[in-house]
């Protein structure tokens, strides 16, 4: 492996680093070496999305909540009865909860894949040591400013993409219907979305690891790794909506197992993406240490 484990600077990289760029196909190694080798990398990713999937189920049991207890009233004559459906006002105050609720949902669970993603490097850095986790949530926070600024620009990102689809299916709607329905259109456009999310997060989230502009070789690499792994993504997760059939007829112990199971394999590219961006911006971070040594020399 490139990858020394021990320390966050010094002494941990070859000297070779700071004249000659890593190749991709060894950043590739050292986070697949690092994925089979050290599971403990994973526990950041898979509890982010734990506590994402808890968010959307408690999501739902909240706004089925309101929504019951706006179709209730208190009877003249005793009790509750429940009404056959909601007024236009409740209606109205039921879709801006939605859209309250639905929002801070959002930038909750992507605050816990930036805290997942910045811990996940920290434990690279810190792998080996006695209390990698201490030094993990060391390195988060002292990137909680940058972390926090990274999620809120995931989050516009979010916004733009969800006003664009907005407005694009109302005129496919009239213009075009049956492209909708089209599954390569669904996917060529989430594609598209992939794309816009690594050209504009990567180097920002790039920077957030290394505290530092990264080089133009380092940005390069990341991105690539970024768009094949989101690309990879998104054909696992586009395969599993596919077989949610099989999974609903399924009973209630094998859909159990197979949810967990998909959710699992969704989190996998996820794990490698924040593995490779450790390592290249551990690269980044000793070729600035090298390069200040050679520069004073």
């Amino acid at each position: 492996m490139l990858l020394k484990f021990g320390g966050e600077g010094s002494g941990s990289w070859n000297a070779h680093m700071a004249t000659q760029p890593v190749s991709m196909g060894r950043y590739w190694a050292d986070a697949s070496d690092l994925f089979f080798r050290r599971p403990l990398l994973w526990v950041p990713v898979l509890v982010a999305d734990l506590i994402g999937s808890l968010l959307n189920i408690g999501q739902g049991a909240l706004m089925h909540a309101i929504a019951m207890h706006r179709m209730q009233f208190h009877s003249a004559l005793g009790g509750t009865v429940a009404t056959k459906g909601l007024t236009m006002q409740a209606a109205q105050q039921l879709y801006i909860y939605a859209i309250a609720l639905g929002w801070t949902t959002n930038f909750v669970r992507i605050l816990l894949y930036v805290s997942a993603f910045v811990l996940t490097a920290g434990l690279v850095w810190t792998a080996g040591r006695r209390n990698s986790w201490n030094g993990a949530v060391a390195a988060l926070s002292a990137r909680v400013n940058g972390a926090t600024l990274l999620a809120l620009r995931a989050l516009a990102l979010y916004a733009a993409a969800a006003v664009g689809n907005t407005y694009l299916t109302r005129y496919l709607l009239v213009a075009n219907p049956a492209l909708l329905h089209s599954i390569w259109f669904r996917l060529g456009l989430a594609a598209v979305v992939v794309a816009l999310q690594v050209g504009v997060l990567s180097n920002a989230a790039l920077k957030v690891l290394t505290e530092k502009t990264p080089t133009e070789h380092g940005a390069r690499s990341a991105r690539l790794m970024a768009l094949v792994l989101g690309f990879v993504a998104l054909a696992m997760g586009f395969f599993i909506g596919q077989s949610s059939a099989i999974v609903r007829s399924a009973t209630e112990e094998k859909r159990l197992v197979l949810e967990v199971l998909a959710s699992l394999l969704t989190a996998v590219p996820y794990i490698l993406m924040f593995l490779g961006y450790a390592v290249i911006a551990a690269t980044e971070r000793s070729e600035s240490v090298d390069g200040e040594i050679i520069a004073a020399e």
